[in-house]
């Protein structure tokens, strides 16, 4: 999918501020008690190099390969994954590190910045996305390249449109100006979800995001269609639902105290 900056030494492949996310694999969530198993181990596997973007978002500017990359979930194999996350890296390749399962509106988290977190319109306008473009993704890498960008700019913008009623990509809080990735197609994509509103359900989302190391690597975004499916796994949607509510009424019960 993505990197910002790559090193290679013999053997190894490291990537520096790389950028991926991606579609789910898996955990299983134990809600009759007090155990909650609700985490899993991902690795960063790869990225295609055809295609790159360049140019700023919240946290500063960034260069980046873009398009479909790979991540392996431990147990359970590999899959195909799109970037949610700029702020940060993905750690070595092929190294497992532990993520837990969160709704998508809380993603990404950035190492002490909760502003980084895209809300329920960033989640609305990537279900769009992804319902419109992710199958073509998958067999063509220049769509993958114009895809991954427009989920950064709906991500950077909280899906939030501008004065013009529209996402841009040449201005905002999140640019895509520079690079060889198709900008023509990647502003269609973000132009055609404005008026998007289709009959069938949306893709459900949520979050795989990285709380357990001090350096935070990037968060992942996943949807329960296709390869390992939640149903498999043993996560329910309801589960995921019952997750969020559950930790919003914590949230408000500390509140009162």
């Amino acid at each position: 999918m993505i990197g910002r900056t790559q090193r290679h030494r013999p053997g190894i492949q490291t990537q520096v501020t790389i950028h991926h996310v991606g579609l789910l694999v898996g955990a299983s969530l134990l809600l009759g008690g007090a155990a909650m198993a609700d985490t899993v181990e991902l690795a960063f596997m790869g990225v295609d190099h055809t295609y790159t973007a360049k140019g700023t978002y919240p946290g500063g500017s960034y260069y980046a390969y873009v398009g479909i990359s790979n991540l392996d979930v431990e147990g359970w194999g590999a899959f195909k994954s799109f970037c949610v996350d700029l702020y940060d890296n993905a750690g070595d390749l092929g190294k497992y590190n532990k993520y837990e399962l969160k709704p998508l509106s809380e993603a990404p988290q950035s190492v002490g910045n909760l502003n980084t977190r895209m809300g329920e319109a960033g989640v609305l306008a990537i279900a769009k996305l992804w319902d419109l473009y992710y199958d073509a993704a998958l067999a063509n890498l220049k769509t993958a390249a114009a895809l991954q960008v427009a989920i950064w700019e709906v991500v950077n913008e909280k899906g939030a449109v501008n004065q013009d009623g529209r996402f841009s990509l040449a201005g905002g809080s999140f640019t895509a100006t520079g690079g060889n990735f198709d900008k023509a197609q990647a502003q269609k994509m973000l132009n055609s979800i404005l008026d998007y509103n289709p009959t069938h359900q949306l893709p459900r989302l949520f979050a795989f995001v990285n709380t357990t190391d001090a350096t935070h690597y990037q968060d992942f975004i996943g949807v329960p269609d296709g390869g390992v499916t939640l149903a498999l796994l043993g996560i329910s949607l309801g589960a995921l639902a019952f997750l969020a509510r559950r930790k919003s009424s914590v949230g408000r019960a500390g509140q009162r105290q």
